[in-house]
């Protein structure tokens, strides 16, 4: 059973119970866990034990208020092209190598974060978000999953203007303004995955 974490006003919280009530970390192990997730994420097999622990039934909290699990991320990167159809509707082939390009930490919000439409011509892509937990270089690709704290489902929201106006196009700023990168509302562990090679996704406008 993979256990749920969030964040609520920049602390990090553990998500329990059928309800989806809160615990926060630090207040409930006492200060042996920071409060910034961040921090979580370094000590995840710790938290992750510590989470198997709390009988705490939680706090009642609006789902809408959840702050992105991961809100001020050192790095993050997206994937472009990542399926055959996508790449196949925009009239590219799909790379041989993952075509990568940053999202400006700025951008990150919250699931259910408003998102600023700027022009006419804006995109949205549901998206697998992979938080890492360890880090790490050169990392065999049959151990890749054991430096993931966990997932959520997101959004990759594109400014096609904005990332079109250069050639060649600059991804990074028609991907980066302001809320483009919502996710959430909470990180499911990755360890607990029943399948992690069957994980569905859908949006619905």
């Amino acid at each position: 059973m993979s256990f749920r974490f969030a964040c609520l006003n920049g602390r990090a919280q553990l998500v329990v119970g059928p309800n989806n009530n809160v615990v926060d970390l630090a207040e409930a192990s006492g200060g042996k866990f920071s409060s910034e997730p961040i921090e979580a994420f370094r000590r995840w097999d710790e938290v992750r034990a510590f989470a198997a622990t709390v009988t705490d039934p939680g706090t009642p909290v609006d789902v809408t208020t959840l702050d992105a699990p991961s809100p001020w991320p050192l790095q993050s990167f997206g994937i472009g092209l990542n399926y055959k159809s996508h790449a196949e509707e925009s009239g590219m082939e799909a790379p041989k190598t993952p075509l990568t390009f940053a999202k400006f930490s700025s951008s990150i919000a919250g699931g259910y974060a408003d998102v600023p439409v700027v022009g006419g011509a804006i995109d949205w892509e549901v998206e697998l978000v992979v938080v890492i937990g360890s880090g790490g270089r050169d990392i065999p690709k049959a151990k890749a999953w054991d430096h993931i704290a966990g997932v959520a489902v997101g959004q990759d929201i594109s400014d096609r203007a904005l990332q079109f106006a250069a050639s060649p196009p600059h991804f990074d700023l028609g991907k980066s303004r302001k809320n483009y990168s919502p996710f959430g509302p909470w990180l499911v562990d990755a360890k607990g995955l029943a399948n992690r090679d069957a994980l569905h996704m859908t949006c619905t406008l």
